[in-house]
This record gives structure tokens, C-alpha cells and sequence, in this order.
């Protein structure tokens, strides 16, 4: 199976990267110029430098690297994007993943999984006093902006992707991952980036069931 992940030097990133390559998958990772050095040099990873994530750059990592002759386009992508700049570059991600959509219709790419947060959309109420303040009173607000947008684009797209909102991310080993409906009501409070990374390459399985649906995951 190959896989290609955006986001891939982040510390979600770096975990579906590194579980993925564990399983014998193939991976494209497209990362930001300033950030390819974050991803060491393994079997089975090619990595593609980007700007912004313009429909060229992706369309280079959908392509690969065409000295190999076998090899397949992507069977699945998986998002775990963040904004760096969100003010400065507003609905960077709602951006990235409407290319997606484009490039993924015209290669025939049928898997999609995005990393959304705990917090986004119907999770809102859920969330608590805390959250709310510091969403208010930082430049969260407009990440958590980003990514409504990025969940309303691909409620209304034709594909049916996977839409992860995650809750606190912690250290810690690799364990079990429970999800919940979309409001995220009665979720736990914290997962570990490891048991993240495992959930979103157990995702884009062949095996996994409906694809058109929003949860919320927490260990």
C-alpha cells in the first residue's frame, strides 16, 4: 500500500510516518522546505519538498519519483496538517485540502483521512470553559477557523472521507483508541501521539468500514 501524508514532519506527522513504514507500507511525504530535515532517510519513504502546498508540489508527490516504473499512485492520502501562520495565512488548510479533492479525483485516489481537533463543529459544546477562553483569546481561534472550513468542504465534496477530531495529544505508548460520535460527548480527555499515528494508518485499511463520517477519538 503507499500512502501519502501531509503534514508529515509535524509530531502526528512523524508517528503515521514512522507506523505506516512499520507495517511495510510505502509512504510520500510532502513537507515544507524548512521542515525536511525533522524526517531521517528509511526504506520505503520518499520525501517531496514543498512551499505551500500548491496543486503542482502535490501533484509531484502523487506522482512519485517515475524512475520506478512500479510504482502505484497513492491507494490513500492521510491530512494531519496544522498552520504555522494563521493569521497570516488564513484558511491555509481549507486551501490544501480542496486541491486535494481535485488531484484525488484525477488520479483516482479513493481513501481520505483528515486530522481535525476536538473542539470543531458539533464537539464545540463539549469541549469546556478552558478551551473556549483560550481559543478566544489566542490565535487557536483561527487554526480551529481553518478547520471548520476544511470539515464544511469536505461535508459537501463527493468523496467520502474520514474526519478524526482528536482530543489532547499527550506522550505515552501506543494503546488503545476509542472513538465516539462526532459531538464527542463522554470522550476521554487525552491521547498519546503514538496511539494517534496507529489510528490513522489503521484508518485507510482496506478493511475499515464507512468511510463518509466524522469522530471523535481519545484513549
Amino acid at each position: 500500500m503507499r500512502i501519502l501524508i501531509l503534514g508529515a514532519s509535524g509530531r502526528i506527522g512523524q508517528n503515521i510516518v514512522s507506523e505506516a513504514l512499520s507495517r511495510g507500507h510505502q509512504v510520500a511525504a510532502l513537507v515544507r522546505d524548512k521542515s525536511i530535515s525533522k524526517l531521517a532517510a528509511r526504506d520505503g519513504l520518499e520525501v517531496f519538498p514543498c512551499t505551500t502546498i500548491t496543486e503542482a508540489e502535490l501533484e509531484s508527490a502523487i506522482v512519485g519519483k517515475r524512475e520506478n516504473s512500479a510504482l502505484a499512485y497513492p491507494d490513500a492520502i492521510i491530512s494531519a496538517l496544522n498552520s504555522d501562520s494563521p493569521r497570516t495565512q488564513p484558511l491555509f488548510m481549507a486551501g490544501v485540502i480542496s486541491r486535494v479533492l481535485t488531484a484525488m479525483a484525477t488520479y483516482n485516489i479513493k481513501k481520505l483521512t483528515v486530522l481535525s481537533a476536538f473542539g470543531v463543529g458539533s464537539s464545540y459544546p463539549y469541549t469546556g470553559l478552558l478551551l473556549h477562553n483560550i481559543l478566544h483569546a489566542t490565535n487557536l481561534l483561527h487554526t480551529y477557523v481553518d478547520h471548520e472550513a476544511v470539515e464544511f468542504a469536505l461535508e459537501h465534496s463527493e468523496l467520502a472521507a474520514l474526519v478524526v477530531r482528536s482530543v489532547m495529544h499527550s506522550e505515552g505508548e501506543k494503546s488503545e483508541v476509542f472513538s465516539y460520535e462526532a459531538s464527542g460527548k463522554n470522550s476521554g480527555t487525552l491521547i498519546s501521539r503514538q496511539s494517534l499515528g496507529a489510528f490513522l494508518v489503521d484508518s485507510v485499511q482496506p478493511e475499515w468500514p464507512e468511510r463518509r463520517s466524522t469522530i471523535v477519538v481519545s484513549n
